[in-house]
């Protein structure tokens, strides 16, 4: 009957609603231990973790071959390394200390909204994802994601975008199917966590992760303490989610600010909000530059490997190279600039609408829209960050040069 019940009340309670009620339990979590099982994956086999929410997370993977690999991400750090051999760090600071020294530094100093928290501080946020192979010549996908933006439980916001999801539930779980992609999500009731992902390949074959114990706000884990860690270039796959994180967290802070823009006003806070506005888009800006640089290396030395060219030849040459490459950068910016200043506009016109939606009655939009269209030169950024790009240029081709050793 109990059963019964429950699933007649999921039944009547919208999709949307079930998962503001979780999110709002997700943000209560600060420690989270967890064991993951996978299934006909790839190489992988289990994935644990433990963290301590705005501090650390470590998570080693278990592959079907080789040793147990640890990952310890604390102090806009990465760690990686596997048992008796020298590690490596990934330094992700310079991509999110401006953050913290713009608009979350505007909410504290104004106190915006008093004791609520600033979307800025840092947090856990965990992510788990699968999709099996729609057809013979497509590729299925695993992602995992763990860092300090973004959604606690990012499961949740990949599923409040399933429009289409069938939503039951049984005992201690909610289940979310969806049909067209042949997958099954399944979360604990009581708090939001991930139970199990199952999906269905176009053949039928069934892959899987599953949670196979986890325990919320427990007693804290013990930090690992990695060994000797060599210095190594973020790679592009992190840059890219650096920038969907800083994107993320930085329209949680414009919401933020713009709910209380009164306060703003009365505190003559708006020349600080413009600043760290044109200080948010100049670090995207070049963030974007670092992101499009490891593009255009990685498509240079992959066109003369696939030429014939041997990787042992470019790396004999790599110095003249990544001084050739430099110049060819900076005029392949110049034909990038139009379709990122198009883009930038639209940024602008977003901001602009989201202060419409936001701000409280009777504050002024086009006040607003003199503000930030005055904050910011972006030609005078793009040609200060390209102007002195040369050296990186070379930097980053040497490092995509390392990252072909194996093509």
């Amino acid at each position: 009957m109990l059963t019964l019940l429950l699933a007649a009340w999921l039944q009547a309670e919208s999709r949307d609603a079930i998962l503001d009620r979780l999110e709002a339990r997700a943000k209560t979590v600060e420690r989270i231990h967890a064991e993951f099982e996978l299934k006909n994956l790839p190489g992988i086999t289990r994935l644990a973790l433990d963290c301590e929410s705005g501090k650390w997370i470590h998570f080693t993977i278990d592959r079907k071959e080789g040793p147990t690999g640890h990952y310890l991400l604390e102090n806009w750090k990465r760690y990686q390394w596997t048992a008796g051999e020298t590690g490596i760090v990934g330094d992700f600071q310079p991509w999110f200390v401006g953050m913290e020294k713009g608009l979350n530094e505007v909410i504290q100093t104004l106190n915006l909204g008093g004791t609520e928290a600033s979307p800025g501080a840092l947090r856990t946020a965990l992510g788990l994802g699968l999709e099996g192979k729609p057809a013979k010549d497509e590729m299925g996908s695993f992602r995992f994601y763990c860092g300090f933006s973004g959604s606690r439980f990012a499961w949740l916001g990949d599923l409040r975008k399933e429009t289409a999801a069938e939503t039951g539930g049984e005992g201690d779980q909610i289940v979310f199917r969806i049909p067209a992609r042949w997958k099954t999500v399944t979360l604990y009731r009581d708090s939001g966590f991930l139970k199990s992902i199952e999906t269905k390949d176009y053949d039928g074959t069934a892959r899987s992760v599953e949670c196979r114990s986890y325990v919320l706000n427990g007693t804290p884990a013990e930090k690992p303490r990695p060994p000797e860690c060599r210095r190594a270039p973020i790679s592009r796959d992190e840059l890219d989610e650096v920038m969907s994180s800083r994107q993320t967290t930085y329209s949680d802070l414009l919401t933020l600010v713009f709910k209380h823009w009164d306060q703003v006003v009365a505190r003559d806070g708006t020349a600080a909000v413009a600043k760290a506005y044109a200080r948010e888009v100049g670090e995207q800006a070049g963030l974007w530059r670092e992101i499009r640089l490891h593009q255009l290396a990685a498509w240079a030395i992959r066109t003369r490997l696939d030429r014939g060219e041997s990787w042992a030849s470019l790396k004999q040459s790599a110095a003249e190279d990544g001084v050739a490459f430099g110049k060819f950068a900076r005029v392949q910016a110049d034909l990038d600039y139009d379709g990122l200043k198009k883009s930038f506009e639209e940024g602008q016109d977003g901001v602009e609408s989201k202060f419409k939606e936001c701000a409280p009655q009777g504050s002024d939009p086009a006040k607003f829209r003199a503000l930030l269209r005055s904050a910011l030169d972006l030609d005078a950024v793009w040609k200060k960050l390209w102007d002195g790009a040369a050296g990186r240029s070379a930097e980053v081709y040497g490092e995509e040069l390392e990252n072909a050793r194996s093509i």
